[in-house]
């Protein structure tokens, strides 16, 4: 308990007994990691101000890394980790739990170059998703990378979330991190270069 002091003892409800009833004790959500100019074992210094986006059932976390592997974690120690460098964002889904993971043991992608448009946590996440029910824009009329932030922000506009709990970071990596993305973004107004060096999506990725 000493760890993790600053977590409630409701937080398998994002703090929210009342309305978040989870009536078959199944979770599935979606963690996004804000921009960080910490670096991970796992990324380069500009993936980091990219930022991150993981699954989470019930108490795993599923996170495909730049390195082009598959990590499972205890859920509350990544949760801890992440928030101490950025903020992060959790929303839980209403999907097929067992499509989802049975997709996401699989461990597609593994082992193949990581890329930001075709094979990154982004496009896997959303792979794993479709299968739980959420109907994704087919990627050919995307006309960018999906950014961690833009699959948070349209999910939250749509019937898939049921709650949603944000954990803001005030840590410098994560204050500067966002300073940096957003600079990208005044810069270059729609036509959006991210830090990784790669144009954004600006299409609707869901139906």
């Amino acid at each position: 308990w000493e760890k993790y002091i600053s977590w409630s003892p409701y937080h398998y409800c994002m703090n929210n007994p009342v309305i978040a009833v989870d009536i078959d004790g199944f979770i599935v959500s979606l963690i996004t990691s804000g921009p960080t100019t910490h670096k991970h074992n796992y990324e380069s210094y500009k993936n980091g101000l990219a930022g991150h986006s993981a699954i989470r059932i019930d108490d795993k976390v599923y996170s495909f890394e730049g390195d082009g592997k598959w990590q499972v974690y205890d859920y509350l120690k990544y949760m801890h980790n992440e928030k101490i460098t950025r903020t992060v964002i959790e929303q839980k889904l209403k999907v097929d739990q067992d499509k989802v993971q049975k997709y996401l043991e699989s461990k597609p992608g593994q082992n193949k170059p990581y890329n930001v448009s075709s094979n990154s946590c982004v496009t896997q996440n959303m792979d794993a998703l479709s299968k739980g029910g959420i109907p994704f824009a087919d990627r050919s009329k995307l006309n960018g990378a999906v950014s961690p932030i833009q699959l948070a922000n349209e999910l939250q506009n749509s019937r898939y979330v049921t709650d949603a709990i944000q954990y803001v970071s005030l840590n410098s990596p994560s204050l500067i991190g966002k300073l940096i993305y957003e600079f990208f973004e005044y810069l270059m107004g729609k036509d959006i270069i991210n830090p990784v060096g790669v144009k954004e999506n600006t299409a609707p990725i869901i139906k």
